[in-house]
């Protein structure tokens, strides 16, 4: 970084990254209340690692927003497939998942494929193979429900806002230049 982009850094005041904290925090227990209560989902979890490793790796782009909800799935198809496809054909089973993993792998390093393999991916394939609760449980396919719901609030409905700004602005521009 040069002296000049240095200087153009403004520290926010502690205070004020406080009040913002709050209100991040207020929005998502609302959010996790709305889904227990109202849409009878159980695992908010699902959807906060996902908007986590938006906001980490994609720094909430919206752009980038699809590769971690649809890398997120994909990882919990992965996960379910490690416990199910055993189950099925036996502990050889288990050599199909990992050879899926590999290759998802592959492709996250060469930077293919990267709306599916990604970081969300990743993070989403650790924690629902990793945690040994999650395993037992073997609730891949519902989380997709929890998953939805993150994605809904996280990334359609702000998405939504954007394009809807954009729009408005849009017609204020269009009609400034119509009455000039």
């Amino acid at each position: 970084m040069s002296n000049e982009q240095v200087s153009e850094v403004q520290v926010m005041p502690f205070w004020k990254a406080s009040l913002i904290s709050f209100a991040v925090l207020a929005i998502l227990i609302i959010w996790i209340i709305f889904g227990q209560l109202v849409l009878k989902l159980n695992n908010p979890w699902v959807g906060l690692v996902a908007l986590t490793t938006f906001g980490a790796a994609y720094r909430n782009n919206l752009a980038d927003a699809p590769k971690i909800w649809i890398g997120s799935a994909v990882a919990l198809l992965i996960a379910w497939l490690l416990w199910s496809i055993p189950a099925v054909i036996g502990p050889i089973g288990q050599l199909v998942g990992l050879i899926l993993i590999v290759l998802c792998l592959g492709a996250f390093i060469s930077q293919r494929f990267s709306l599916v393999c990604n970081s969300g991916m990743f993070m989403m394939l650790s924690v629902s193979t990793g945690a040994a609760q999650i395993m037992k449980e073997q609730q891949h396919l519902s989380y997709l429900l929890d998953l939805a719901y993150g994605a809904v609030c996280f990334w359609i409905i702000p998405l939504a806002i954007v394009k809807l700004k954009e729009m408005k602005a849009s017609k204020k521009l269009t009609n400034e230049i119509s009455t000039n």
